[in-house]
């Protein structure tokens, strides 16, 4: 009987992991990894860096105050961002660690409501 337990147990603990790991998600990081700064084009102000299909980073340059939330809808993941206009005439680069799930099959990037094109770079 403490064996079937033990067991049950284990594969509940498993599958909820699995389940928190394949919701999406966004973090905001102070700057982008060293390797990750070096493919980005200064010229673009709008990129993901995408490393092996789960992970990539979404770098978005720009003077506003800039915060970002996910929308699922399908097998389409919306990458919301918030620009709000602050103070000073300095870009910011604001860096964003996104985890995909598998079931993710396109991205789409609005700023302030609009889809916004962005240039998709792969990564180590």
């Amino acid at each position: 009987m403490k064996k079937t337990l033990v067991i049950v147990l284990i594969f509940t603990l498993l599958s909820a992991c699995n389940l928190i790991e394949s919701t999406p998600s966004i973090e905001k990081l102070n700057k982008a990894p060293e390797n990750v700064q070096e493919l980005l084009d200064p010229a673009v102000p709008l990129q993901s860096i995408n490393k092996n299909g789960e992970m990539a980073y979404l770098i978005y340059e720009s003077k506003d105050e800039v915060t970002a939330s996910l929308e699922k809808q399908g097998d389409k993941l919306n990458i919301k961002l918030k620009a709000v206009p602050k103070d000073g005439d300095n870009i910011k680069q604001h860096v964003f660690k996104l985890k995909i799930d598998k079931e993710t099959e396109m991205i789409d990037v609005l700023i302030n409501g609009k889809s916004t094109p962005m240039a998709v770079i792969t990564g180590p």
